[in-house]
C-alpha cells in the first residue's frame, strides 16, 4: 500500500551527524530560557504517529491488569520498585505495553533510532502526463524523523506523577466518579486532607488539570539500558472528565502525542540512513553501546562480522592423485591455449581497476590457483572469485560492486585462457 508524503514545511533535512548537531546548536542558541531541557525522540518511519504503546495496541482498558499481573506472578522481580512509575519503566523495558513514551536527552541516540533500516515501502510518486497508474508507485526506504520537546522535567517521586500513575492502576470502568477517585487517592496517602477537600469542592478544576496534563519524567536509572540511552519518558494523562461537580465521571482515553512536541522536526532520507549509522558508529553510538544486554552484544558482533565476511568455496571431497608427477604438473600449468594469457589478463584488470598495484594483487588471485582444467572446476572459480572480492572490498569498493567486478574478471580470465585452444 502506498503512503502519503509527509509535509516537510517545518522539517530540517539531516544528511550527516555534523549537520544534525549544527542545527540543534542553532536552535538552542536562539532559546532565551537556558533552564529548559531538550528531549528527543527518533522514529524510523515518517508516516508513523506518536502514540504510547498501550494506546497503539488498544490495551488501555486492560491497563490496571497489565500493571497488576507482573507483581503477582513475579514478585521477586519487583521487590526493589518504590513507586508505580518505576514499575511502568521496568515493564516498558521488558516489552509490556504502558502509557509511557520513550525519550532521550542525547540527540545522537534519537538520530540512531531514526536511521534504523525499515525495509522498502510503496510510495506514490509525482504522476507524469499519460503515465499509467501502475507506474505511479515506487519502492523506497522510509524517511526517519526526530522530534524534540523543550520542558522542565520532573522526577518519579513528583506528586502529580504519583497521582497519574496511581490512576493508571485503577479500573475506571467501575467506581469512576470524581469523589470516588479522590477518596481512593487520599486513602492511599497520596494527597492530603486539605487537597481532598479542595478538589471535592470549588477547586475540582485544579485536579482535572493535573490528570489532563502531560509530564516529562527523568527516571531513576535502575537499568543499564536506560543509562546507556540517556533515557527519559513522556507520561501522558489523558483522563477525560464529564460533569460539573464531584459526581462527574473520569474515563481513561487515548490520543496522539504529536502536539506535545515542537512543530519543527528533523528528517533523514532513506538513502542517507546507512551513511549516518556508519558515522554514529564512529561516535560509539551503535547497538552494542545502546543495548548492553548480551543478546544485543552478540547480534552486534554478528552484524560487524557479516560486513567483513566473504563467500566460502563449496566443499569438494579430497581425491588422492594417482601420479605425483601429474599432480605437480597440474599446479604448474599456465598458458594452455594462449601464450599471452597473463599479459592480456593483467591489461584487462588494469582497465577495470585503474590501479596497477591493485591489479597485480587481483591477477595473483588467479595465477596462484591455476591447474589443469581449472576453468572447469567450480571450487577453483569460487576461490578466485572470493579472493578477488576481498581485494576489491579492502581497496574501498563496496560489496555489491566488488562482486560484479570480480565476476567479470573471472569470466574474462576463462575466456582468455581457453582462446585458440
Amino acid at each position: 500500500m502506498a503512503h502519503k508524503t509527509l509535509d516537510m514545511s517545518e522539517g530540517y533535512e539531516i544528511d550527516s551527524v555534523w549537520s544534525f548537531l549544527k542545527k540543534i546548536n542553532e536552535i538552542r542558541e536562539n532559546d532565551e530560557d537556558y533552564a529548559l531541557k531538550y528531549f528527543f525522540r527518533g522514529q524510523q518511519v515518517e508516516y508513523w504517529g506518536i502514540y504510547s504503546s498501550i494506546f497503539r495496541m488498544g490495551l488501555l482498558n486492560s491497563e490496571h491488569q497489565l500493571l497488576k499481573e507482573p507483581i503477582e506472578k513475579f514478585p521477586e522481580e519487583f521487590n526493589s520498585i518504590n513507586n508505580t512509575f518505576d514499575l511502568m519503566t521496568k515493564c516498558q523495558h521488558y516489552g509490556l505495553c504502558t502509557r509511557l513514551l520513550d525519550l532521550t536527552t542525547n540527540p545522537l541516540v534519537a538520530l540512531y533510532f531514526a536511521c534504523q533500516i525499515n525495509g522498502e515501502e510503496e510510495y506514490f510518486k509525482e504522476k507524469e502526463e499519460n503515465e499509467d497508474e501502475e507506474n505511479n508507485i515506487e519502492l523506497l526506504e522510509p524517511w526517519g524523523l526526530i522530534y524534540y520537546k523543550k520542558a522542565y522535567p520532573v522526577y518519579s517521586d513528583d506528586k502529580y506523577v504519583k497521582i497519574v500513575t496511581e490512576l493508571a492502576k485503577y479500573n475506571l470502568q467501575n467506581e469512576n466518579s470524581l469523589e470516588n477517585v479522590i477518596n481512593r487517592l487520599y486513602n492511599s496517602d497520596l494527597i492530603t486532607e486539605r487537597e481532598k477537600n479542595d478538589w471535592l469542592g470549588d477547586g475540582f478544576e485544579r485536579f482535572i488539570n493535573i490528570i489532563q496534563s502531560t509530564y516529562v519524567v527523568q527516571p531513576t536509572n535502575n537499568n543499564i539500558r536506560l543509562m546507556a540511552q540517556s533515557g527519559a519518558f513522556l507520561l501522558p494523562s489523558m483522563f477525560s472528565y464529564k460533569g460539573e461537580d464531584e459526581k462527574g465521571v473520569i474515563t481513561k482515553c487515548k490520543g496522539s502525542l504529536k502536539d506535545e512536541f515542537e512543530k519543527e522536526f528533523f528528517y533523514v532520507s532513506g538513502e542517507n540512513k546507512q551513511k549516518i549509522l556508519d558515522e554514529l558508529n564512529l561516535c560509539n553510538i551503535n547497538e552494542s553501546t545502546l543495548f548492553p544486554e548480551l543478546e544485543h552484544q552478540l547480534r552486534y558482533i554478528k552484524t560487524v562480522n557479516m560486513k567483513q565476511t566473504f563467500d566460502a568455496p563449496d566443499f569438494e571431497r579430497y581425491e588422492k592423485q594417482s601420479n605425483h608427477k601429474d599432480y605437480y604438473t597440474n599446479i604448474m600449468v599456465e598458458n594452455e591455449g594462449n601464450p599471452n594469457f597473463k599479459d592480456e589478463l593483467f591489461d584487462y584488470i588494469v582497465s577495470k581497476s585503474e590501479d596497477k598495484v591493485l591489479a597485480k594483487r587481483i591477477a595473483q588471485c588467479i595465477f596462484n590457483n591455476l591447474c589443469i582444467d581449472w576453468y572447469k572446476k567450480e571450487f577453483i572459480l569460487s576461490k578466485m572469485l572470493t579472493l578477488i572480492i576481498r581485494e576489491l572490498y579492502l581497496s574501498g569498493i563496496n560489496r555489491d560492486s566488488s562482486r560484479i567486478i570480480a565476476k567479470d574478471i573471472v569470466e574474462k580470465a576463462v575466456q582468455l585462457y581457453v582462446k585458440n585452444s
